[in-house]
């Protein structure tokens, strides 16, 4: 039933704007099921983007709507015209503790990426830290990045990145971040 939930292009922020790029959301649910805050900065304002139901098209599925009222979102993907000029292809996705993956030209999805990973393969057992929150700066319409603010947290350590994502033929996540461990890490 999860996988029936699909997101609107119509209902994209940002898809009656002058910009390239695109953002649509990942409803919660399945594996999913922690929300993230998002929110949207701009050159006077910043402020969260809601969950909204009518973003999202729930295909056959039966539902009361009053009880998705209080949600989040799970994750987000950005489009972006990688393959044609006409055509929104996804570019990127954050879904799911830190993981993220990013497509380039003619591409498709492989292996995903972390932002941090504590103590993998080790006896003691690994940490997942997540990305907690988002702050996603609203594109000029000739822009050919977007910037991505992110807040990630865990038990032993937290960290604020800034992910700048460059599609194209080989498509660009250059990664700033500042780190802070709050607790011994064997592995990180």
């Amino acid at each position: 039933d999860y996988q029936k939930i699909r997101p609107r292009e119509d209902r994209a922020e940002w898809a009656g704007d002058r910009t390239p790029f695109k953002v649509s959301f990942y409803h919660q649910g399945m594996h999913f099921d922690t929300p993230v805050k998002i929110n949207e900065v701009t050159a006077t304002t910043v402020e969260e983007i809601k969950y909204d139901s009518n973003r999202f098209d729930f295909g056959d599925l039966k539902f009361d709507p009053k009880s998705t009222e209080k949600l989040g979102y799970a994750g987000f993907r950005v489009t972006y015209p990688i393959n044609k000029d006409d055509k929104q292809d996804e570019v990127m996705t954050m879904l799911g503790a830190s993981y993220f993956r990013v497509i380039g030209k003619g591409q498709v999805y492989g292996l995903s990426a972390r932002g941090m990973a504590i103590d993998t393969a080790l006896p003691s057992g690994e940490e997942f830290p997540r990305f907690t929150e988002f702050w996603i700066e609203k594109p000029g319409a000739d822009d050919n990045h977007l910037v991505i603010f992110a807040l990630l947290d865990s038990p032993r350590a937290t960290g604020a990145y800034k992910l700048t994502l460059r599609p194209g033929t080989n498509t660009l996540v250059d990664v700033q971040l500042r780190m802070f461990l709050r607790d011994k890490v064997t592995k990180l």
